[in-house]
């Protein structure tokens, strides 16, 4: 028998928890290293950025869905 239906909500509650977590921390960690990068032009390369950061964010949130159907 799999895990009950409490338990299966606690996983998800726990590995959105690590998600919100991982995502936040792939956000400042590279936005430090991009500020060290690009100095004066980080205003100019935002979508650069943006990109950098919301790709890894998008691949790990996929992988979840994909275990958590």
């Amino acid at each position: 028998m799999g895990p009950t239906i409490e338990v299966n909500e606690a996983l998800k509650t726990f590995a959105l928890g690590g998600f919100l977590t991982t995502s936040t921390l792939i956000i400042g960690f590279n936005f430090k290293i991009f500020t060290n990068i690009f100095k004066d032009n980080t205003r100019k390369y935002w979508w650069l950025f943006l990109i950098t950061a919301i790709i890894p964010i998008l691949i790990i949130l996929y992988i979840f869905s994909l275990l958590f159907r």
